[in-house]
C-alpha cells in the first residue's frame, strides 16, 4: 500500500466532513445559540486542519495522487470511516453533551454507518445543531461519504471504481452506467430526490418543518436517530408512520432498480427476485407479529397493525425508527425480528445486514445439495431470478456469511465478558453489525448505549464499520501483506 496516496484522500475527505458541519453550524447561528455554533466552528477548524496536514504530506512527497490500486481504496475507505468516527464526533465534546472519546466515537460511527445507536439517554434535550448533525451522519453515510467523494471528484479514474466497490453494499451486479462517477452521481441524485420527497410529505401530515427534514434524512438513509425520546411514536400520527414504512422500504431496497424507474422501466423493479423477496418478507412477518399480538393491546386493530408492519420494516430495513417498544412482545414475535435483524436489505441499498441477495442464494445452493444427494447426476446451477451464479460469488458468498457468523459469535463472548446478559450480549452485537441500532434487554428501542464499557464501545465501533464495509474492507488492514508497499 502506498501510504502517502491514502493519506491524501483521507485529507480530502475530512475536509468534505468539515463542510458537512456547515448545516448544523447555520442551524446553530439561526437559533442564537452559541455553545453550538462555537463548537461546531471549533470541530470544522480542527477537522480542516488535519484534512490539510494529510494532503500537505501527501504534495511534499511528489506521489503520484491518481495511482489508487485496490490496496490503497481499501485504505482510503477503511482510514476515512476509522477517522470520521473520531473528528466527527468533536461536536459532542466541545460541547458538553459528552464526555468520552468512546461515547462520542461510539455515536459519530452509529450515525454515518447509519446503525442508529446511541448513548444518549434524552435526546430532547440537546440542541436543534446537535441532532440535525447526527441525521446529517446518517444521511450522508446512507449513501456513502466515500460516494460522495467519487461523484466530486472526476480524476480519480480506475481508483474511483474501487473506492465505489469498497463502500458499496451487498452483491449487487447490476451497473447502473459504465461510469462510476456517472453511477454516483446518479445514486445520489436518487437519494435527494426521495428524501425531499419523504421531507414533503411528513410535513404535509403534520409534523413541522425540522422535524419532517429531520425524520427524510434519518428515514431514507436507513438509520433511526430521532429528536424524540419515543421515536416516531412521540407523534402519534398514523399518516406519518405509514409515510415512513413506505420510505423504509425504499431506503432497504436497492438503488440501482429505481433508476430503472425513473426512466419508465417498472417491470425491472416487479421482476426483481431480491426485491419481490424483501417486500414479500416484510408482509409475512409483520402479519405474523400481528396475529401473535391480537389481543395484548387495548388499541384498536389497525392501530396494532400498523404497529406491527412499523416495527417488522423497521427492523428488517435496520432504520430504527420506533413506534412501539418491541423487546416487551412475546418471545416467537422477538425471534421474528431477531432474525430480520440478521437478513436486513437488500444490496445496493442503504440497509446493513447479511442482505436478502445473499440469504438466497445461500438457501438455493442448500436445497441443490440435498437435490444432488438424492440424484447425483443431476446438473444444477444456481439462479439469482434469470441471472446464473458463478461459481465464484458462490464461494465469496459462502465466505461471506461463514465469517459474518464467526465475527458475530466472537463479538457476543466479548461482550459477555463485559457482564451484559446473554439477551443483551447478543442482540447488541447483531444490532451494530447488521447497522439496527435498538437490540433486546439493556439495549431495546427504549434504553440506550451509553452503560457499556468504553472498551466495549470501540468493539461495538468495529462491528458497525465492519458491517458498513462487508467486513473485509476492514479487515484487509489487519493484514501484514495490506502494509506492504506494492
Amino acid at each position: 500500500m502506498q501510504k502517502r496516496i491514502v493519506s491524501y484522500y483521507v485529507g480530502q475527505l475530512f475536509i468534505i466532513l468539515a463542510f458537512l458541519m456547515t448545516l448544523p453550524l447555520a442551524v446553530a447561528f439561526i437559533d442564537k445559540d452559541t455553545r453550538s455554533s462555537n463548537a461546531f466552528a471549533l470541530s470544522m477548524i480542527v477537522t480542516v486542519c488535519f484534512g490539510l496536514l494529510l494532503r500537505f504530506i501527501s504534495r511534499q512527497l511528489n506521489v503520484n495522487i491518481n495511482s489508487i490500486s485496490r490496496k490503497e481504496a481499501y485504505g482510503i475507505v477503511a482510514f476515512s470511516w476509522i477517522g470520521s468516527g473520531i473528528l466527527g464526533g468533536l461536536p459532542f465534546l466541545f460541547t458538553g453533551d459528552l464526555n468520552s472519546l468512546s461515547s462520542s466515537t461510539f455515536e459519530t460511527i452509529s450515525g454515518l454507518t447509519t446503525t442508529g445507536a446511541t448513548v444518549f439517554s434524552n435526546v430532547e434535550v440537546l440542541s436543534r445543531a446537535i441532532n440535525i448533525w447526527r441525521v446529517t451522519m446518517h444521511w450522508v453515510g446512507g449513501m456513502g461519504i466515500v460516494v460522495l467523494f467519487v461523484a466530486i471528484f472526476p480524476q480519480l479514474g480506475l481508483g474511483g471504481k474501487y473506492l465505489f466497490r469498497s463502500e458499496s453494499s451487498g452483491n449487487n451486479s447490476e451497473s447502473i452506467k459504465p461510469r462510476i462517477k456517472q453511477t454516483a452521481l446518479r445514486l445520489w441524485w436518487i437519494y435527494v430526490f426521495f428524501t425531499a420527497l419523504c421531507a414533503v410529505l411528513l410535513y404535509l401530515s403534520g409534523m413541522n418543518v425540522f422535524d419532517s427534514v429531520l425524520h427524510s434524512f434519518s428515514t431514507l438513509s436507513t438509520g433511526g436517530f430521532s429528536n424524540k425520546n419515543l421515536s416516531l411514536g412521540f407523534y402519534k400520527n398514523p399518516m406519518a408512520e405509514w409515510i415512513v414504512i413506505v420510505f423504509m422500504l425504499i431506503g432497504g431496497t436497492s438503488f440501482n432498480l429505481y433508476y430503472g424507474l425513473f426512466r419508465g422501466d417498472l417491470k425491472r423493479i416487479f421482476m426483481n427476485i431480491e426485491a419481490r423477496f424483501f417486500i414479500f418478507l416484510n408482509i409475512i412477518v409483520g402479519s405474523v407479529v400481528f396475529i401473535i399480538n391480537t389481543g395484548l393491546s387495548s388499541q384498536s386493530w389497525h392501530h396494532d397493525l400498523r404497529s406491527a408492519y412499523f416495527q417488522t420494516v423497521a427492523v428488517s430495513s435496520t432504520t430504527g425508527l420506533m413506534t412501539a417498544d418491541f423487546d416487551l412482545y412475546p418471545a416467537t414475535a422477538k425471534y421474528l425480528l431477531f432474525l430480520c435483524m440478521f437478513i436486513g436489505g437488500c444490496a445496493g441499498s442503504t440497509a446493513g445486514g447479511l442482505k436478502v441477495s445473499r440469504v438466497i442464494i445461500v438457501f438455493k445452493r442448500c436445497w441443490q445439495e440435498l437435490r444432488l444427494t438424492l440424484h447425483p447426476q443431476e446438473v444444477v446451477s444456481t439462479k439469482l431470478g434469470h441471472q446464473t451464479i458463478s461459481r465464484w460469488i458462490l464461494s465469496s458468498t459462502f465466505i461471506f456469511v461463514c465469517t459474518y457468523f464467526m465475527l458475530y459469535l466472537v463479538g457476543v463472548f466479548i461482550m459477555f465478558s463485559f457482564g451484559m446478559d446473554w439477551e443483551t450480549a447478543s442482540s447488541s452485537v447483531v444490532a451494530c453489525f447488521s447497522s439496527v441500532g435498538p437490540g433486546f434487554g439493556a439495549v431495546g428501542p427504549t434504553m440506550n448505549y451509553e452503560f457499556v464499557h468504553p472498551v466495549g464501545k470501540y468493539v461495538l465501533c468495529f462491528y458497525m464499520i465492519a458491517g458498513r464495509l462487508e467486513i473485509f474492507v476492514l479487515l484487509s488492514i489487519f493484514t501484514p501483506h495490506f502494509w506492504r508497499k506494492g
